[in-house]
This record gives C-alpha cells, sequence and structure tokens, in this order.
C-alpha cells in the first residue's frame, strides 16, 4: 500500500490480499505480455474480458491507454488514462501515464499540471521536483526552474538526515546492552 490511498482502495487491498481475484491478474498480466510484443488486438479481447469481471476496473482503462499509446492513438489514449483517474481519484499511476503521454506530444504546459497534481499526492518525491523544474526549463522559465530544484534538494537532505539519523539511533540499540555510555553518545548525535 502507497500513501496516499483512498478507503475504497485500502478494502479492495483487503479483499485482494484475503481472497486474490487471480483471474483478473492474469488477464491483465496475460494482456501486458501480448502489448509488449505489439499484439494489440489480443490485449483488446483481454481488456473487454477485464471489464466484463471488473466494469469500471482502474487496470483496464491503464491497459486501454497502454494499448492507445502503442497504436499511436494519443487522445483515445488520454481519454483512458482519465478514466482511470475516475476509478480512483488517489491512484498515482494514470497521472503519471499522463504525464508521459504530454511528454510524447510535446504538451509541455499540460505535462506540468499532471506534475502538480502528481506532486500534490506525493510532495515528498524529489524525482519529480527534478521533473518539473526539467519542464520548467522547456518552457524557458530557469527561476521557476531552480525554485523547484531547490525544493528537491532540500527533500533529499532531509530524507539523508533521516537516514543517519535512524542508522546511528539503530547502531545505540546494538550497542546498549554491551557500552551504554557509547550508545548514549551515538543516541545523541541522532538526536
Amino acid at each position: 500500500i502507497t500513501k496516499p490511498i483512498s478507503a475504497n482502495a485500502i478494502i479492495e487491498k483487503l479483499a485482494f490480499a484475503i481472497q486474490p481475484d487471480t483471474r483478473l491478474t492474469q488477464l491483465i498480466t496475460l494482456a501486458n505480455k501480448h502489448l509488449e510484443k505489439g499484439e494489440t488486438d489480443k490485449a483488446l479481447d483481454l481488456a473487454d474480458q477485464v471489464f466484463a469481471i471488473k466494469p469500471d476496473s482502474l487496470a483496464g482503462h491503464m491497459l486501454l491507454g497502454d494499448v492507445a499509446v502503442k497504436e499511436k492513438r494519443f487522445q483515445d489514449a488520454r481519454q483512458h488514462y482519465m478514466d482511470a483517474t475516475q476509478s480512483e481519484s488517489l491512484f498515482i499511476k494514470p497521472l503519471q501515464k499522463l504525464s508521459e503521454l504530454c511528454d510524447l506530444t510535446g504538451e509541455h504546459e499540460e505535462k506540468l499540471g499532471y506534475l502538480k497534481k502528481l506532486e500534490s499526492l506525493s510532495p515528498l518525491n524529489f524525482d519529480r521536483k527534478i521533473e518539473i523544474g526539467e519542464t520548467y526549463l522547456e518552457l524557458d522559465d530557469t527561476l521557476t526552474a531552480n525554485e523547484y530544484f531547490t525544493k528537491a534538494s532540500l527533500v533529499v537532505k532531509r530524507v539523508a538526515g533521516e537516514l543517519v539519523s535512524e542508522s546511528l539511533m539503530k547502531i545505540a540499540k546494538v550497542l546498549g546492552p554491551k557500552d551504554r555510555d557509547l550508545a548514549l553518545e551515538y543516541m545523541d548525535e541522532a538526536i
């Protein structure tokens, strides 16, 4: 489970963990294999079966979008990815696909909109901040690009700091039973 997640998605994931819908998973996996081989007709047939099992399947919409991209039907792909965002608003994969699609079609302004939506859903993703900065550079807005590069740098430093602190606390726990004084030094440094 990745954050953010809606209550419905949690319930679905729990139900899937208790009793997996292996047929749906098998269909999606097989369809993706056909798609990799360029067999879009077979993938579309399997997508129909997915929607027969689960009418508003997010994975089904994503599959149809991927097929449309493969066939260079970019407007159709956009619509399928948009349908996927409607079926689960907090799922980031459709927005990522929309961003990638805009990259393919050269729609930098629209790509920026999707990247900012993704940014609001997961603000600690430093790679995305870099991508937003890069997109601003493509739009010749160096000042705003630099703001996002700075934000990315701050997130990386924060994550690195947390990792160092966590490691030092782990060392302190290991040392605790053997050398309390040294363990306290590591704890102080972690804090």
